[in-house]
This record gives C-alpha cells, structure tokens and sequence, in this order.
C-alpha cells in the first residue's frame, strides 16, 4: 500500500479556490432528506401531476405538496415548475430524479440485505 497522500473532493474544492464552508453548507442542509420525500418526488416526477402521484401515493394531495415543498427546501433547490394547469421538472429536478431512484433501490437493496443477515442469526 503507498503513502502517497489520496486526493479527495475536498482537495479538488480548495485548489479550485471553494471554501469547506459551502461543503458543509450543503451537509446541513440535506441532513433531514428522508427516503419517504425522495420517494414522492419521485411520483410526482413520473406522473408530472400531484393529484395523480398523490392517489398513487394514497396520501392527501396537500399533505404531498407540502411534502415536496419541504424537500426543496432542505436541497435548497426548486425541482418543479408549477402552473394551473402543468408541473414539469426543473433542471435540478431532472438531475435529481435518476440519483433518486438509484439511492431508493440501494436502500431497498440495503433492507434485504439486512433482513438476510437478521434471519441468518447474524
């Protein structure tokens, strides 16, 4: 194994004149993102309509509306454009949604690999 030092993100950031202040920015604000949000802006990122990805959820379209609000809020991002009559993704929103549902497969892949280790006896 070398002892060459390993080059970081962190590394990247500093010599590209970012501060590690914006880094842990970022930590703060996305500390609170939970599985449940992501999995509805994923509904309603695939049905592009809240009351549909609300019945696809069975949850009251307020209650997922809100929901969303407060993910965009914690990301510090807005996902959707909203209007009367259409929602569409924004920019960030198209960028997060595949990165969404790859972290929802890992964390379902990461309840049968527990529920596996459980049931063998450890």
């Amino acid at each position: 194994m070398s002892n060459q030092p390993v080059a970081t993100d962190t590394d990247a950031d500093t010599a590209a004149g970012h501060t590690d202040s914006l880094r842990l920015s970022i930590r703060k604000r996305t500390r609170n993102v939970n599985l449940r949000r992501l999995s509805y802006f994923i509904a309603v990122a695939e049905e592009l309509h809240f009351g549909r990805a609300a019945a696809r959820l069975h949850v009251a379209q307020p209650s997922l509306s809100r929901q969303i609000r407060l993910l965009e809020s914690e990301l510090g991002v807005v996902l959707f454009e909203r209007s009367t009559r259409r929602v569409a993704l924004t920019a960030a929103g198209s960028r997060l949604y595949p990165e969404a549902v790859r972290l929802l497969e890992q964390a379902e892949h990461l309840r049968g690999w527990a529920r596996d280790i459980g049931s063998a006896g450890g």
